[in-house]
Parts: structure tokens; sequence; C-alpha cells
């Protein structure tokens, strides 16, 4: 609170003089003008024209100086009454009556002096409650600024995370179509695989059956070769039995006509000979024929068995297609319940 001024609008001998408390603060570097409740008019007492002549011509011969006034701050300020310089002339009456009135002023002037001591204590007191209302008037203004501050500070921690949350949720959003768009992808990829691995085991397919049908075929051929060579080999083997009974009679006729000819006997065994030896040669390509159907036959069986790993591979393929489907239908489920949760959970928290 500033230093409060009492202004003192007259001081005249047998004049009422009035004052009043003024004390003006500053909040902020912005005035405020505080009055005080306090205002009290205080009179001094009259005093009588020839007390105030017999004090002056006293001033004048005795070089005393006038009765000081207090002010209600409890400051000294002396007051002259003034004087024309001329000396008076006090009868012992008067100077008994002086004297009397001496003690009556002096006596009023303590009564005065108790009720300024009053008024300084009752001013003290407002200035105390003033002082106090004024730093409670502080702190309240003080909390009302510190609550301020918090309620601005709250609401951009709150306007801040909310715009983290919006920006975390607009974030996540892109992440999720993000990931769907990169699980499309990949899965139209291995749509395409699959596609394309079905159209190569129908192209196999195609190709096993048409090989399928040449094994038929050549086992069919195969079937008649070997009834052929059957039918050869019967032939092969009544012709050797010919030949032994051909040789039994050309070693019995030999030996009957043994007499008939030597170079005669020799040349037709050696035509036999002959014969024989391409019949033998025959029977040996015939022979060289089979062991090539064997090899066939073989080789119709490995194609068998390719063609049963074929299908096994083929029902393995189907089944990992199954099994990659059902991951996947598995996994996207469990990340939209995971990513539903979490989005609920932020939800709950804003």
């Amino acid at each position: 609170v500033p230093e409060q001024s009492f202004e003192v609008d007259s001081c005249l001998p047998g004049k009422p003089y009035a004052f009043s408390v003024r004390a003006r603060a500053e909040f902020e570097g912005w005035a405020s003008p505080v009055y005080s409740p306090y205002s009290e008019t205080v009179a001094l007492g009259e005093m009588p024209l020839q007390l105030a002549s017999a004090w002056r011509s006293s001033a004048q011969t005795s070089g005393a100086c006038s009765p000081d006034v207090i002010t209600p701050r409890g400051n000294s300020h002396s007051v002259s009454y003034g004087s024309t310089g001329v000396p008076t002339a006090v009868p012992s009456k008067g100077i008994e009556d002086i004297r009397r009135r001496e003690k009556a002023a002096e006596q009023q002037a303590e009564e005065e002096a108790l009720l300024r001591l009053e008024i300084e204590r009752r001013i003290t007191e407002e200035q105390l409650h003033f002082e106090e209302e004024q730093r409670r008037l502080e702190e309240e203004r003080m909390q009302l600024r510190f609550e301020e501050e918090q309620r601005k500070l709250e609401e951009e921690r709150h306007i801040a995370e909310k715009q983290k949350a919006q920006q975390r949720i607009e974030e996540e959003t892109q992440r999720l179509e993000e990931e769907q768009r990169t699980r499309e992808e990949r899965f139209e990829k291995e749509q395409r695989r699959i596609e394309e691995e079905q159209k190569c085991i129908r192209d196999e397919q195609l190709r096993f059956d048409e090989e399928q049908r040449h094994i038929i075929e050549e086992h069919g051929r195969i079937e008649e070769e070997e009834r052929c060579i059957r039918e050869e080999q019967l032939c092969f083997e009544e012709e050797q039995c010919r030949i032994e009974e051909e040789q039994k009679r050309i070693g019995e006729e030999r030996r009957i006509e043994e007499e008939q000819g030597r170079v005669e006997d020799e040349r037709r065994i050696r035509a036999e000979q002959l014969r024989f030896e391409e019949e033998q040669r025959r029977m040996e390509e015939e022979q060289c024929r089979i062991e090539e159907e064997r090899k066939i036959e073989e080789e119709q069986l490995r194609f068998e068995e390719e063609q049963r790993r074929i299908e096994e591979e083929k029902s393995r393929i189907e089944e990992e297609q199954r099994l990659i489907e059902e991951e996947r239908l598995i996994r996207e489920e469990q990340r939209f319940k995971e990513e539903q949760q979490r989005i609920e959970e932020e939800m709950f928290f804003f």
C-alpha cells in the first residue's frame, strides 16, 4: 500500500478541521484507487480571542512558541498565531483566568492527545487491515493467475494429447491401409502363382495323358510284338528241332553217303551250317528286340512312378494352398481383433 497522505484544509483558532484517509494501490502496473472507509472530523477546540491575545503577548515577552498541533500521523506541526509586536498588559485577575484557562487548555490538549492516539491506533488497525486485505487480494490474484495458468497448461496439454492421438490414429489408419494393400498385393501374387502352378499342373496332366496314350499304344504294340516273338520263338524251336532232326538225318546220310563223295557232303553241310548260322543270328536279333521291349516296359514303369509323384505333388500343393489360406484368415482375424481392441482402448482413454 503506498504511503498515506493526510490533508489539513485549515488550522485556525476556534475553527475545526477535518481529515480523511485515502490510499492508492497498484496491481501489475495499473493503478486502482482504494479508499479507506475511515473518515473523521476532529475539532481542536475553540480558543477565545483573549487567550489568543495573551498567547501572542506571552510569545512576544517570554519568547515562547505557540503550542504544537499533533497531526493524525503523530508528526508535530508548529502553529504560529501571529503577533502585532505590541506588548499588552494583563491584570492579575486576567492572569488567574489565563492560568485557569491554560489548565483547561492543557486538560483539553491531553484529551485531544488521547483522542489522537486512539485515532492513530484505529488508523493503524485500519492500515493493517487494509494491508492484510491487500495481501489477501494479492494472494487471491496470484491463486487465480496460477489456476488460470494451470487451466491454460491443462488445455494446451489436452489439445496436444488430442492432436497426438489424432495423428497417431491417422498414422495407424494409414499403416493399416498400407498393410491391407500389401496383403492384397501379396494375396494377388500368391493367387497368380497358384493359378500358374495349376496351369502347369494342367499342362503336365495333358502331357501325361498324351504320354499315357502313347504308352498304351506302345504297350499294345509291344504285346503284339511279344505275341509275334512268341510265335517266332515257337517257330524257332520247331526249326531247331527240325535242324536237330536234319542234323541227325544229315549225320545219318553223311554216314550212309560218306562213300558217295566227301566234297558234295561237305558243301551241303556248309550250306546247312550257313543257314543255321543265319537262323542263329536272326534269333539273336529277336533276343535283342525282346531286350529292347523289356527296357520299354521299365520306362513305362518309371513313367507311371513319375505320374504318381506328380499326383502327390499336386495334392501337396493343394494342401499347402489350403493351409496358407487358413493361416492368412486366422492372422487377419487376430490382427483385426487387436486393432479393434487398441482403438477401443484409445477411445476410452480420450
